[in-house]
């Protein structure tokens, strides 16, 4: 099964797709084989900017009337363990190109960030999601 397969959407350049899914380190090992083989970095920076634009909207839309609920709101969105275990949820793990010697850790999600339930006392946040 491919990742347009697991998420249900055809993407129109599958290069940027693959370079998305390319984490630094993989890269540098790859380079270091000769490989002409591009990071995500770029992206992300973007991809980050984009995301948290929408985010803000939604969190808008979804009832946060101040700048704190807003920022309080988004914070526990965007924590690693969250974002991690919605990653395996989807089931993207498998199709990230990242470094040998980790890629089987790292698809587990973040083994040194200790797990801890999001916070429910938000009046707003995404559907779905206990924020």
């Amino acid at each position: 099964m491919t990742i347009e397969e697991t998420l249900g959407y055809t993407f129109f350049d599958p290069a940027t797709l693959t370079r998305a899914l390319t984490r630094k380190a993989h890269a540098n090992e790859e380079r270091q084989h000769g490989a002409n083989c591009e990071d995500q970095d770029v992206l992300a920076t973007l991809g980050d900017a984009v995301l948290k634009t929408i985010l803000v909207d939604h969190l808008i839309r979804s009832g946060c009337t101040t700048p704190d609920e807003v920022t309080q709101a988004k914070k526990e969105l965007e924590r690693e363990e969250l974002l991690a275990s919605v990653a395996r949820e989807i089931g993207i793990g498998p199709f990230l190109f990242l470094r040998k010697g980790r890629g089987e850790a790292e698809r587990q999600g973040p083994a040194i960030c200790p797990r801890r339930e999001p916070r429910s006392d938000y009046r707003c946040g995404l559907p779905g999601w206990r924020v």
